[in-house]
């Protein structure tokens, strides 16, 4: 090692410390002497008011001699320079004040203490600043002897230190040749000064290992990057085919529904991936699969979504003829919702299918479930791959693990945790070598949206009118009317292929049969759609649109401003069909689906007696109630679709002619119906309908009438 260069760097270092110590004592001194200079003016302000307040009750009577006498008393005592007596524009005493190293006071002189406004004049007394002037020549020469002393020290010590440095240098020297020359595994650390220079040493390792921390992060940063570059340039790049796509697929109109269904969900998923990953790269200080803040939070059906995701999974995977992708889509996972980000919970889906795919070698199964569990929806991956070490199982979710993948970066897994928590939700992975791997994920239930149908509640004798273009649909249809016995109870079912068969067939039957009619929205090869042919029709209270189209806006909002509810195509084969004896078919739609509460009646009173509907007529009308009176029962049906099962007051006469059944059965019938508050409103005495526990007993008065 060249001792040179090390004298030359000892050098100056010891003049940058000297040059330093020096400039830093100046700059101290000039700020100690400027502190002190600030202190002594203030000091003899202070002292000048001091003086005024002494003298101003003789000025104030005219006893100018006797202030003069004080000033020049206090002058002789060296405590100022000179003095200066001004009344207005008059010079009493005119003061001599040179401006080198003296300091000129000032104090006005008032006539009262309490009055600001009006004064005197002035007293204005010159001090000296010689005691500044020798505070500095002081400090200076301190400063000098100090510096000197410091320097001497300083200098002594890096005499020693160049002495211990040059030893040192020189063993490590030759440490650092034997440690070259010989292999680690046979370099004995402890027989070598290495053990001398420990805290060297620790030193030397502690900086290495910052350093190569430093590297990792650096390495990561860049990775990010790079992941965020190719991001934006993949999102660009989809951009002009899936344009080209979107138009060429508008114009396929041979396609069965079901193909058609694959390719619109690929399309939108396709683009919403190429939208997602043009945010994500805006910022690219944000971590790789950060949550964007602008991806919106919706109520969304999760078995229509899982079921398109699995679709595309089988297409994706068709190549691999030994691996079979099923969703296990039942009635009992029919109608869950949760509030999530739709777009990122179909990649966390489909990252984690991949996941199971990537465990198989050969043939495999893949079962996805989806079931509720009291609050919660539970949605699993089932496979029987390989499965996943116990030691490697617990890491995993953890950023950077990673698992049978050679260019895996351990951010899929993740991801997929982080997203889930954010939404309130979790993820849990089981594993058995050899047997397979469950993934579950957990997310918080939310209620059903407005425009849901929880299931369908036909009457006997009644119609299903069923228009579609697809034949497989209808099929769809056959299949669950015959498995609800549509033949034994004598309900009709029409099927119809296009708004213009549908329009010829409607105004050839307007016989008088309650009707349900379900409705697609797309006809290929037809200017109409389902919502037109339904406002064409005027059966907004009577249809329900299926369509694998209900997320699409405008659709949703042409049905929700009309009251009329949906079934997601896809679904078709699991929405829930009851059969009953009631007298209008309904369906059980999802809250505010139907009539408005404020529109809803709040009581229905069925009475033949002209003259005493009248009056319960006349008492809602003086309390502003909302009453329905009927003179039978076959008139309810058409009314029932303005009544709540759970809130309208329904009271019913035991004896309404001999035309119509008795009161009491027409309840029983409403009852098995759901509704909650039936009242038989009779002379009858109450022990006559003991039977039935669940109908209240009132008398023939109006229950708001005073």
């Amino acid at each position: 090692m060249n001792k040179k260069i090390i004298l030359v760097f000892i050098s100056l270092t010891f003049t940058f410390l000297i040059t330093s110590m020096t400039v830093g004592g100046f700059l101290l001194i000039r700020s100690a002497i400027r502190h002190q200079e600030i202190n002594l003016k203030d000091s003899l302000i202070r002292k000048t008011e001091l003086f005024r307040y002494l003298v101003q009750d003789n000025l104030l009577i005219g006893n100018i001699s006797e202030v003069q006498r004080q000033l020049e008393k206090y002058k002789a005592g060296e405590h100022f320079f000179s003095y200066g007596i001004i009344q207005e524009s008059n010079i009493i005493a005119e003061l001599s004040c040179p401006q080198e190293d003296f300091f000129k006071t000032q104090s006005k002189i008032y006539f009262s203490e309490n009055d600001k406004d009006h004064s005197w004049g002035y007293l204005e007394i010159c001090y000296s600043l010689k005691e500044i002037k020798y505070s500095k020549l002081k400090l200076t020469n301190n400063l000098i002897a100090s510096l000197t002393f410091v320097s001497f020290l300083i200098l002594l010590i890096f005499i020693i230190l160049i002495r211990m440095l040059f030893k040192v240098v020189k063993d490590l020297e030759k440490d650092i040749s034997v440690f070259m020359l010989e292999k680690i595994s046979t370099f004995d650390f402890k027989k070598n000064r290495w053990d001398v220079l420990g805290p060297l040493r620790l030193a030397f390792t502690k900086s290495l290992t910052e350093k190569l921390e430093l590297k990792d992060k650096i390495k990561e940063n860049e990775k990010s990057v790079a992941i965020a570059t190719i991001a934006a340039q993949v999102s660009h790049d989809i951009r002009s085919p899936l344009s080209a796509l979107d138009m060429a697929v508008k114009d396929i109109g041979e396609l069965p529904e079901d193909t058609r269904l694959i390719i619109r969900h690929s399309m939108t998923r396709i683009r919403d991936i190429a939208n997602n990953l043009l945010a994500k790269n805006r910022n690219q200080n944000a971590e790789v699969f950060e949550s964007s803040a602008e991806e919106k939070i919706e109520t969304i059906l999760l078995s229509s979504l899982i079921d398109g995701l699995v679709s595309e999974k089988r297409m994706q995977f068709r190549s691999k003829l030994g691996l079979q992708i099923h969703f296990d889509l039942n009635q009992e996972s029919y109608g869950l919702f949760s509030k999530i980000e739709s777009r990122e919970l179909k990649r966390v889906l489909s990252n984690l299918i991949n996941n199971s795919v990537e465990a198989f070698d050969g043939d495999g199964i893949i079962k996805v479930t989806l079931k509720s569990s009291d609050d919660r929806v539970e949605i699993k991956i089932i496979d029987n791959g390989k499965g996943i070490p116990p030691e490697v199982l617990l890491k995993l979710g953890g950023k950077g693990e990673s698992f049978g993948k050679n260019e895996g970066n351990g951010l899929g897994l993740f991801h997929a945790r982080t997203t889930l928590e954010s939404w309130g939700g979790s993820l849990k992975l089981e594993s058995t070598l050899g047997a397979g791997t469950t993934v579950t994920v957990a997310l918080s239930k939310a209620s059903a949206p407005s425009w849901f149908i929880r299931g369908l509640k036909l009457n006997e004798l009644s119609r299903v009118v069923v228009i579609d273009d697809d034949s497989s649909i209808h099929q769809i249809w056959n299949g669950r009317f015959e498995s609800a016995q549509f033949n034994k109870h004598q309900i009709e079912v029409v099927h119809l292929s296009n708004p213009a068969l549908a329009k010829e067939w409607f105004y050839e039957h307007k016989e008088k049969r309650t009707t349900l009619y379900l409705v697609d929205y797309e006809f290929i090869g037809s200017d109409s759609n389902g919502l037109k042919l339904i406002f064409d029709l005027g059966i907004e209270k009577e249809a329900i649109l299926v369509t694998s189209r209900y997320e699409e806006e405008h659709i949703l909002k042409k049905c929700l401003e009309n009251s009329i509810c949906l079934i997601p195509k896809n679904l078709s084969a699991f929405v829930p069909i009851e059969v009953t004896n009631n007298l209008v078919t309904t369906h059980a739609k999802s809250p505010n689906c139907s009539i408005p509460k404020s529109e809803q009646y709040q009581y229905v009173y069925i009475e033949d007696d002209q003259y005493i509907r009248r009056g319960w007529e006349r008492a809602s009308k003086r309390k502003s109630i909302r009453l329905l009176t009927l003179e039978s029962t076959k008139e309810f049906k058409s009314h029932i679709e303005k009544m709540d099962k759970e809130t309208t007051l329904i009271y019913i006469d035991s004896n309404l002619g001999p035309d119509d059944m008795a009161g009491e059965d027409f309840a029983k019938i409403l009852h098995d119906d759901g509704f909650k508050n039936l009242f038989i409103a009779t002379g009858y005495e109450k022990e006559r309908f003991a039977h039935l526990p669940w109908l209240k007993h009132a008398g023939k008065d109006c229950p708001f009438d005073e």
